[in-house]
């Protein structure tokens, strides 16, 4: 009988110290890299060339909170720079004018901050993981289109709000964003002086289907007000499976008043030999209000090596050559090569 009641006490006392399931993760990068950029004039000649050999660095920590009931807390920590990097000896972020450039140290960013609810009719409000495509990329990036500059510029994250629903056979998202915050009434005391101005905004939503052996994401985004921009964007993403390779195409259509373009991409990603390669290639054409069309075309391959893998976590290697060419028949060319080798740790 003593036994039972010490047991029950233990059992009410363990029930009152209930805590929230906290779950930890994340990754540290270094990235040496080789970065040769070329201007070519009309006549494709070489109008000038830099090169330059520097190593990078960027750490993220994830921290993701289980309140039960479907309700969490997610956050992740990093650096809120470009895609997270930090560039060793660069001098920014030191602590003293008289300090030498390896005192450089990169703060510390919520990059990702948001609570929600999962479920059949699910939300997350707050700073929300976004993952980039070229549907993304030429709605908020129309004069940087290629290159990944969702993922460079926004971190592939944006803050507002975000609703999933399963529809049918499918799972459909809306999202809200708030893209700049201004205020929106000035009255002056010098007569009837007012001015109303709107908040940037952009609103959005997808759908993903399977359909046989492919999944089918079709994407449409609009926003108001954005630097004084009206853009509407519609594109897809679809993806399958051909010979054990996962392949992959996107395209995109943007529109505005004063520019329009669009985007497309092919790529695959597989198992070959000892790693796996991943290749894709964007080609956009963006034309403004003058009607002068400029043309874009990137391509990135890479080759994953894993070096290490346990419970605990991974060790991969990654070259990678990613090439950028822009221009116009009439204007200057402009073509960068960056050759790199990405090395993650990554834990869990």
């Amino acid at each position: 009988m003593k036994k039972m009641l010490l047991c029950l006490l233990a059992g009410i006392m363990l029930t009152g110290y209930a805590r929230a399931e906290i779950s930890l993760s994340g990754d540290t990068w270094m990235r040496p890299r080789f970065d040769l950029i070329t201007y070519k004039d009309a006549d494709r000649k070489i109008t000038s060339r830099t090169g330059d050999a520097y190593l990078q660095f960027r750490t993220r920590l994830n921290v993701d909170a289980d309140l039960k009931n479907g309700y969490f807390v997610n956050l992740q920590l990093s650096h809120n720079s470009q895609a997270f990097w930090s560039k060793m000896g660069d001098g920014s972020g030191l602590p003293s004018v008289s300090s030498d450039g390896s005192a450089q140290s990169p703060s510390v960013d919520f990059t990702q901050l948001y609570v929600g609810k999962k479920g059949d009719l699910g939300f997350e409000l707050g700073r929300l993981p976004q993952s980039g495509n070229t549907i993304w990329d030429i709605h908020y990036y129309p004069t940087r289109v290629v290159d990944i500059p969702f993922l460079i510029f926004n971190n592939n994250a944006y803050t507002g709000f975000r609703v999933n629903k399963k529809l049918g056979e499918g799972q459909a998202r809306a999202y809200f964003s708030v893209d700049e915050n201004r205020t929106n009434l000035e009255v002056y005391l010098d007569g009837d002086s007012t001015i109303t101005n709107r908040d940037g905004m952009t609103f959005g939503a997808d759908y993903a289907l399977n359909v046989g052996s492919l999944e089918i994401v079709p994407h449409v985004l609009w926003s108001t007000k954005k630097s004084n921009y009206n853009p509407l964007t519609a594109g897809a993403v679809v993806s399958g499976k051909v010979s054990g390779y996962s392949v992959w195409g996107e395209a995109a259509i943007t529109v505005e008043e004063f520019y329009d373009g669009w985007i497309c991409r092919i790529g695959m990603k597989g198992e070959t030999g000892p790693g796996i390669f991943r290749g894709f290639l964007d080609y956009s054409q963006v034309t403004d209000n003058w009607d002068n069309t400029t043309n874009h075309l990137y391509s990135w391959l890479e080759y994953k090596i894993t070096v290490h893998n346990s419970d605990a976590g991974s060790v991969k290697i990654r070259p990678t050559w990613r090439r950028q060419w822009k221009g116009n028949p009439n204007d200057t060319k402009y073509a960068r090569n960056k050759m790199e080798c990405f090395i993650e740790y990554a834990f869990k």
